[in-house]
């Protein structure tokens, strides 16, 4: 449970910055416009921070990807910007993706590596003809594992390459493991790059004055009175916040527990605080605006972020974990660890827990030898099985018959398969057809291996990763 909270939660923040950002921040298309596209050189890379150029390791890569384009087709894409302002890299990697056009027109098969300097952060985004080949985990251990190390060590031209060769990795090979792809397989020469601290330069907001890049944050902090008149749905939902938690702090310090209680607080704590928060953030968003060039008062709402999700997890654990009474002799009872709870459980039950789709507790009474059982949801679903009625029913794998494209719809056969009586089922799924991107992005269908042209017209599908160092 404590896995799908966190999910939830790093999805939570994603939108909502990303939102903010989307709403009032530079216009992409407009910085976009601004970057030279290297495909009208012949080139792949676009370095406009310095150190793939000051090491030379921009012709190798160069040199790399027109050889794994020439034998794939797949188009790759390497750039290195010093900000991209107040986008995050994500957004700003998928909008550069689509205004070019990556890839094959029809394949999608593109891909764009990005570095932002400022924000020292890497981003991998795929097409979506490439999403199946290059998973988001495979571009993650690459990251990871192939580039972020020696990104610490201010190997960037290094850490490039390596990234650059595990993407091709997986591109060549699309059923390498995981162990493998991140596997260096060759040497590389030892490029040499200057300290990072070489190539940040200020960006407008860091010479921006204090005030400005502060917002509305002083005037909150330092004139509380007015600040509650005119930021009235921020305070009200901070206090709303507050109160909850008073609530639940509450419920956590008595001296027995409840399953009742725990799934209360649990259901409606997971929603309410979060509501509140999301409201409090956009409740400063038009004062924002107005008050300064950066989302430095709406940003500040991310570590309480933070502190909403800790809190919740602990007062949650507490109202899990509190004693039990016995319903026969009224003493404490002990719960079993997940070792000795299984004398307690069915097979079908120890089954559920072993594939994270039921979480069960067992209370036991020394005095009396009363169990009771408590059933949780676990953090990887199933569905109920028709036949043995546990909830060990799930998908296992899926079978493309028909890949959906711009004219028709795809075909799926999805394999499912019950965990403890293993009964068998398929499927059939029928997925939408592709819808073409609104957003304006260069390419013709001009070929890459051509001189001077530009990208093949594909679009991105969302996939990739990302990391910081």
């Amino acid at each position: 449970m404590s896995s799908i909270c966190s999910l939830n939660l790093f999805r939570s923040l994603l939108l909502f910055v990303a939102l903010s950002q989307s709403l009032f921040g530079d216009s992409l298309k407009e910085q976009i416009s601004k970057l030279p596209n290297p495909r009208l050189t012949n080139g792949w890379v676009l370095d406009q921070v310095g150190y793939l150029n000051d090491s030379g390791a921009i012709s190798e890569l160069n040199e790399r990807i027109s050889r794994s384009e020439a034998e794939t087709q797949v188009e790759i894409a390497i750039v290195v910007l010093q900000s991209v302002g107040d986008n995050s890299p994500k957004e700003f990697a998928t909008a550069l993706f689509e205004t070019w056009g990556i890839g094959k027109k029809g394949k999608d098969n593109g891909i764009l590596f990005l570095h932002v300097v400022d924000q020292r952060r890497l981003e991998i985004e795929t097409g979506y003809g490439m999403e199946s080949i290059l998973t988001d985990i495979k571009c993650k251990r690459i990251l990871d594992e192939l580039v972020i190390p020696e990104f610490k060590k201010e190997n960037f031209s290094l850490g490039m390459i390596k990234g650059l060769s595990g993407i091709q990795r997986g591109i060549k090979n699309p059923e390498i493991g995981l162990s493998d792809l991140v596997t260096e397989q060759e040497e590389f020469f030892p490029y040499m790059d200057q300290p990072i601290s070489h190539y940040i330069q200020p960006t407008e907001n860091t010479i921006s004055g204090e005030n400005k890049g502060m917002g509305i944050f002083k005037r909150i902090l330092f004139e509380p009175k007015q600040s509650v008149k005119e930021f009235f749905i921020f305070f009200l939902s901070l206090g709303m916040i507050a109160v909850w938690f008073l609530f639940g702090g509450l419920l956590s310090i008595l001296p027995f527990g409840n399953q009742s209680i725990y799934k209360v607080y649990s259901y409606f704590g997971k929603y309410f605080s979060w509501v509140s928060g999301i409201t409090a953030g956009f409740s400063l968003l038009p004062a924002e605006l107005s008050g300064s060039d950066t989302f430095f008062s709406v940003l500040n709402l991310i570590p309480i972020g933070f502190i909403l999700y800790f809190g919740n997890r602990k007062i949650e654990n507490r109202l899990r974990n509190n004693p039990r009474n016995c319903p026969s002799c009224s003493k404490k009872m002990q719960k079993l660890n997940e070792t000795k709870d299984n004398a307690y459980l069915s097979p079908g039950e120890i089954t559920e827990e072993k594939i994270y789709s039921v979480d069960y507790d067992i209370w036991n009474c020394k005095e009396c030898d009363v169990q009771i059982k408590e059933r949780y949801t676990g953090h990887l679903p199933a569905s109920l099985c028709k036949k043995c009625h546990y909830q060990t029913f799930r998908c296992i794998s899926v079978t493309v018959k028909r890949k959906a494209d711009y004219d028709a719809g795809g075909l799926e056969i999805h394999h499912y398969e019950c965990a403890h009586c293993k009964l068998t089922e398929n499927r059939q799924v029928h997925t939408a057809k592709l819808s073409r991107s609104s957003s304006g992005k260069s390419g013709g269908g001009y070929s890459s291996s051509g001189s001077g042209g530009s990208w093949g017209g594909g679009s991105s599908g969302g996939g990739g990763a990302g990391s910081s160092y």
